[in-house]
């Protein structure tokens, strides 16, 4: 496994969600990793998808069977409002 990360590991912590789960949705259909991550919430703890967004992307690589370079990883928002650097530091 390319990151290792088998069931039941966790790839997000914060929200609970199993390598294990994610394996049982995606047996449901869902193959884009901007939909997993509105049905799971993967990826929007407190690392903001750091961990587990390319994770995602390897399970679901390896589920379709494709090269991981063809799957696209889930996409990122802006913050609502500019936000100063100061802030962030």
């Amino acid at each position: 496994d390319l990151l290792a990360v088998q069931p039941p590991r966790y790839l997000d912590r914060p929200h609970a969600m199993a390598a294990r789960s994610l394996a049982s949705l995606l047996n449901d259909g869902p193959a884009n990793p901007d939909q997993i991550k509105r049905l799971t919430r993967a990826g929007m703890g407190a690392c903001q998808g750091r961990r587990c967004r390319d994770q995602v992307a390897c399970l679901l690589a390896e589920q379709q069977g494709v090269p991981l370079a063809t799957v696209p990883v889930a996409s990122f928002r802006a913050p609502v409002r500019p936000v100063p650097l100061g802030i962030l530091a």
